[in-house]
């Protein structure tokens, strides 16, 4: 059963358990989660507001709905939907048994997140290890880059001072003066293949 007619406007459809509340042992209606709170509020304050609707099998009674409803209006959702069917124009789904699937692809968002993470770090020189969590290999790959920057910086500032040391060389220069500059020019391209190395690591 849903309370609501179908939506002609764009749905966003939200869990109740464990997502807009808090999940319980005992099939009540747990405390709201404020940060999906504060989101469902979001979406109903903007400009282009969306049609949002909980999605629960509650709304299959009478007397669960009319739980569900009260605790909505306690949280100042008066405005929020029940339902438990999908909308054709359901443009997102917030639930915690939800997948991603890509449209017309048949593989998950998961599955494609992936395969561009395993690429970046074969990119970056790492193996990516089975089942490594994004977040994990995202943090992996974001301190490579800055170590790979701060290198490609410090190679930069030596290869200049050896590039300034050689400007300065002349056919009339003081024999001593110029060893002094192919010296710091030497010494400034040796400087350089340490930052070098710990770019390679």
């Amino acid at each position: 059963m849903s309370t609501p007619p179908e939506p002609t406007i764009a749905t966003i459809l939200v869990g109740l358990d464990g997502c807009l509340s808090e999940q319980t042992l005992d099939h009540s209606i747990g405390a709201p989660v404020p940060a999906m709170v504060a989101r469902v509020k979001k979406w109903l304050a903007a400009e282009d507001r969306p049609l949002v609707l909980v999605f629960t099998a509650r709304a299959a009674g009478l007397s669960s709905i009319y739980a569900v409803r009260q605790w909505l209006d306690q949280q100042d959702l008066q405005s929020v939907g029940i339902t438990d069917k999908l909308p054709a124009n359901c443009r997102e789904i917030w639930h915690t048994h939800a997948i991603g699937v890509m449209l017309n692809k048949g593989i998950s968002r998961e599955d494609l997140i992936a395969y561009h993470m395993s690429r970046i770090m074969e990119a970056a020189g790492m193996k990516p290890k089975q089942g490594q969590p994004y977040g994990e290999a995202a943090d992996l790959i974001s301190s490579r880059i800055r170590i790979v920057l701060d290198a490609a910086k410090d190679i930069h500032a030596h290869l200049d001072s050896a590039r300034d040391a050689l400007d300065y060389l002349k056919p009339d220069m003081d024999p001593e003066q110029r060893e002094t500059n192919l010296r710091q020019a030497r010494m400034s391209l040796v400087r350089a293949l340490g930052p070098l190395m710990r770019a390679l690591e």
